[in-house]
């Protein structure tokens, strides 16, 4: 995940479906109506271990600060 930037992948990613959903989806809630950011490594995977999935839930805090970020360049 680190060697390949997937964390800022995810992030990146989860901002822009943020800002989507907050502009065309009246009433839409974060916590409420997004899900998890889910990974799978096909190559990395075994029955039964859970090795090759990664799942995680950007805290709002992290996807705002993101978004401030990218908004002072």
């Amino acid at each position: 995940m680190n060697e390949n930037n997937y964390h800022l992948q995810y992030l990146i990613y989860t901002l822009a479906t943020n800002n989507y959903l907050e502009r065309r989806s009246p009433g839409f809630d974060y916590a409420r109506d997004l899900g998890r950011v889910l990974y799978l490594f096909v190559g990395g995977m075994r029955k039964g271990t859970g090795n090759g999935i990664f799942s995680c839930k950007p805290s709002l805090e992290q996807i705002d600060a993101l978004c401030r970020t990218l908004r002072k360049n």
